[in-house]
């Protein structure tokens, strides 16, 4: 439909419903800017609307393609965008997608003010993906800037060496935080009173259990969530730093956790573990709120013991919170014996979710 003919037939919309439909797109684009300005070149009734509509403008992307690299073609137009998008945005709280490299590069020197401007609102950061983390250039912003509306942050592939400071990044009000391909040794680095999930997915070189137990211990924070994702092969998980990290989850609800290739999960999922894990009369429960858990893989794990553990989870009079769901990864096929699958259909009975998949097929357990 040309251009005339789509202003002509949305003139009778009011324009407070079109505010609500440019959102609507806004909100479902892949590129939410590149929407939000095309909407705006339609017309001047469609652009006076969407300049003025502030929740449109709140999206702040300082990337420039999915490399490392600043392609410095494309500089002058993102930095224009995204200072257009600040002022728009009033005092509304941003969300932000930044490439690391470009608060280090020697080459944007002339494109300061808006790299500046960014900064001066860091007061309305409220979701944060940070990509390339290189040097201490980012973690310093952090540390010295105002980041009380911060409640998201992630970090997609960090490329940052071995770092020794002791200084420690206050985040008061975040409440996700996500790693993703970077060392653990990054947490050290955060206090997060109020941090709610934590993610951490195929990390880089160093992964330590003991660093997110640090970072609970040191915020007192209520986690709920925890997901560690892709444990790497090369990585050795000791049991004993995995029990001593699930014993500070008291407040613990949901917990996925699985290693990147079938041959190494054995070594994280061992009879010590899934022992400890079983629900006791005569010992302190562990993570005594779960109630959904998700593991994987689980081809060289006992899964009568893991039956255990689901069992003891069943009732309160362990001292822990009933178990609502527990869904169980192979990564190849396997029999299980009639007695094992009486099991598991009791306790789906008595009202557990047990999911069972193998081989990326969900297992039809009352066949």
């Amino acid at each position: 439909m040309p251009h005339s003919d789509l202003c002509d037939w949305a003139m009778g919309i009011p324009p407070e419903l079109l505010a609500e439909i440019f959102l609507w797109v806004k909100d479902s684009a892949q590129d939410p800017l590149l929407e939000c300005r095309v909407l705006g070149e339609i017309c001047g009734r469609w652009r006076s609307i969407a300049l003025g509509t502030p929740h449109l403008w709140t999206s702040v992307m300082l990337v420039s393609s999915t490399e490392p690299h600043v392609d410095l073609r494309h500089v002058p137009a993102i930095l224009a965008l995204a200072s257009s998008s600040i002022q728009r945005s009033g005092q509304l709280p941003l969300k932000l997608s930044l490439n690391a490299m470009w608060f280090r590069n020697h080459q944007l020197r002339n494109h300061q003010r808006p790299l500046e401007l960014l900064l001066s609102q860091s007061q309305r950061w409220e979701d944060v993906i940070v990509y390339y983390l290189h040097r201490n250039t980012m973690l310093t912003i952090l540390a010295t800037n105002n980041f009380t509306s911060l409640k998201t942050l992630r970090f997609s592939v960090s490329l940052l060496n071995w770092d020794q400071s002791t200084n420690i990044i206050v985040l008061p009000n975040l409440t996700f935080l996500e790693l993703a391909r970077a060392a653990t040794w990054l947490l050290r680095r955060f206090s997060t009173p109020q941090l709610d999930h934590l993610q951490l997915q195929s990390a880089l070189r160093h992964y330590d259990t003991s660093d997110i137990r640090g970072l609970v211990e040191r915020s007192a924070c209520p986690l709920t969530r925890l997901a560690l994702r892709d444990i790497p092969t090369v990585q050795v998980v000791d049991d004993v730093h995995l029990i001593a990290l699930f014993e500070t989850l008291f407040h613990l609800v949901e917990l996925e956790i699985s290693y990147s290739l079938a041959e190494r999960a054995g070594d994280l999922f061992t009879d010590a573990l899934l022992t400890r894990l079983r629900a006791q009369k005569t010992v302190p429960c562990v993570m005594p709120k779960l109630r959904r858990i998700s593991v994987g893989d689980l081809s060289r794990s006992s899964l009568d013991l893991l039956l255990d553990v689901l069992e003891s989870r069943t009732s309160h009079e362990m001292g822990c919170a009933t178990l609502q769901s527990a869904q169980l990864h192979y990564q190849t096929s396997r029999e299980f014996s009639t007695p094992t699958m009486l099991r598991v259909r009791a306790l789906c009975d008595s009202g557990m979710g047990v999911e069972i998949q193998m081989d990326g097929q969900w297992v039809d357990i009352h066949a």
